[in-house]
């Protein structure tokens, strides 16, 4: 992912329980000539990691599971995390440092430790191999979705000796730049890893996923909207005034009226200066055209909520009355009923060719341009559902399946071309949030091919709390959890920007725009 980065050096804590007060970088007596001095000592500069009182660093010591995932989350700025993590370590007493301080729960919790494949045992006083690091560190790059495609292979003198699954990992964590090899070219990946080796690869891995931020004044009007073209008018309505719609074309606003009084507005902007707009009525929902400033009637459903699915680029309406069907409506504003569609949509898209692609219960349905239906099943579990779907560049389509918690995977990605299902990906899994926690997750925005995905956790007895904003890439599946700079509290909340962007904003007001 390609990604504009923060100047400042990845954030970096203490790698033992609990160390006395930090030596200073000049003092460090034994890492003259050491291949890591530069990266040791800026970062002890930098304030986040820290030599021994006694002045040194010892580079060269191994590093143990649980500091190493101590330092990882630490640096990565994981809330500790209090879930259950199915490691047998955590109902043992007395309980290890490294789960009642809350760093392997959060490790677990995140996605980057996976306790099965330790049979449910972490040993956390073990020394971490490289193969662990490794493993923990394709998962925090987001790349396990990568796993099982051919390319790339690895390609060092050691490559025979490694399992192919671990083969994968090792090429994907090289390829990124995340682990090189030693004089003679191999990776060693069985080998323990030293507390120099480790620094390292956490400060590579932070350069991956630390998201770059631009400061934004605020939010805007998140309920302005556009379309694509250049010359069309920015349409818009305010949450004080919802009886208000205001057209904006960059020298002259104009406020149009209703008729009646109307609430839960949402505007779709289509070419050529009209703008369709679903409202609601007392108890009625409205499906209106509004152009050369008269607002025209589609459709009125007593008792019913519409949905406004998608505006293709003949300036048609397709939306759900909201039972199981789809209708599209064009510039005579009349609506006629789509034939073979027999779901409820809940989402909906127009690709490259003018296609129209729904979502309803368990099928995807692709309507031309001539109303012809195709339907295509997608197999679910029986606790899953669709919650989003997104069409890429390349015209494929994305869909993001929500499943119960206690279940698999608590969300999982599907991409599909023409109909045929090519990659399942399990987004956040059994683990995520901790063990039989529910997971809230809310795309905020897009940014090319980058979806912005803000994810909520609540377990039985806690309060809600944020699991990490992520991104998700629409080319390749990757879904990456971001780490924002030290200047931005980790008390964050993502939100939507009018241009369709993603925002994060603070408990002190301020707001930042997300960089791709």
């Amino acid at each position: 992912m390609r990604r504009i980065i923060t100047s400042f050096l990845a954030a970096l804590f203490m790698l033992a329980a609990a160390w006395p007060a930090p030596a200073a970088g000049a003092a460090l007596t034994d890492m003259q000539g050491h291949w890591a001095r530069t990266q040791v000592e800026a970062g002890i500069s930098a304030g986040y990691v820290a030599g021994y009182p006694d002045g040194t660093f010892r580079p060269d010591a191994p590093i143990t599971r649980a500091e190493f995932f101590k330092l990882l989350g630490s640096a990565m700025r994981l809330e500790p995390g209090s879930g259950a993590t199915d490691f047998q370590e955590e109902n043992r007493a007395p309980v290890h440092w490294s789960f009642a301080q809350g760093h392997i729960p959060a490790a677990v919790s995140s996605g980057l430790l996976f306790p099965p494949d330790y049979d449910n045992a972490l040993a956390p006083d073990t020394k971490i191999t490289r193969r662990e690091i490794v493993m923990a560190a394709v998962r925090a790059l987001g790349k396990e979705a990568l796993l099982g495609r051919p390319d790339p292979a690895l390609n060092t003198p050691d490559w025979r000796q490694y399992p192919d699954w671990l083969q994968e990992y090792a090429a994907l964590a090289v390829g990124a730049g995340i682990v090189t090899g030693y004089e003679d070219g191999s990776l060693g990946l069985e080998r323990s890893a030293t507390r120099a080796e480790a620094l390292v690869m956490v400060q590579r891995i932070l350069n991956k996923v630390t998201v770059g931020l631009t400061s934004e004044a605020g939010p805007g009007n998140p309920t302005a909207v556009r379309h694509p073209a250049e010359g069309e008018p920015t349409w818009s309505w305010h949450e004080n005034a919802a009886e208000r719609i205001t057209i904006t074309n960059g020298t002259a606003d104009q406020d149009y009226a209703f008729a009646e009084e109307v609430s839960e507005l949402a505007l779709r902007p289509a070419p050529g200066r009209a703008l369709w707009v679903l409202y609601r009525a007392g108890s009625a929902g409205v499906v209106a055209r509004l152009h050369k400033g008269q607002l025209t009637e589609v459709a009125r459903y007593e008792g019913r909520t519409p949905e406004l699915l998608a505006v293709d680029d003949n300036g048609r309406l397709w939306f759900s009355d909201g039972t199981a069907g789809l209708l599209v409506a064009g510039a005579d504003a009349s609506a006629a009923v789509v034939a073979g569609v027999t779901d409820r949509l809940r989402s909906g898209s127009i690709d490259w060719s003018g296609h129209f692609w729904g979502v309803g219960g368990s099928r995807v349905y692709r309507v031309t341009a001539d109303l012809e239906t195709v339907a295509y099943p997608l197999e679910m579990q029986p606790d899953q559902q669709v919650d989003y779907s997104v069409l890429a560049d390349d015209g494929s389509l994305w869909l993001l399946l929500k499943g119960a918690p206690g279940g698999g995977a608590k969300m999982e990605a599907v991409h599909m071309e023409l109909g045929r299902v090519t990659h399942r990906i399990a987004l956040l899994g059994k683990y995520f949030g901790g063990v039989g926690s529910d997971v809230r997750v809310q795309v905020t925005g897009r940014s090319g091919p980058f979806l912005w995905i803000d994810t909520r956790v609540t377990a039985p007895g806690l309060a809600e709390r944020s699991g990490g904003l992520y991104a998700m890439s629409l080319a390749t599946g990757e879904f990456t959890r971001l780490v924002l700079p030290r200047e931005v509290s980790t008390s964050v909340q993502a939100v939507s920007a009018a241009d369709g962007g993603a925002l994060v904003t603070d408990g002190a007001g301020r707001y930042w725009r997300l960089l791709p």
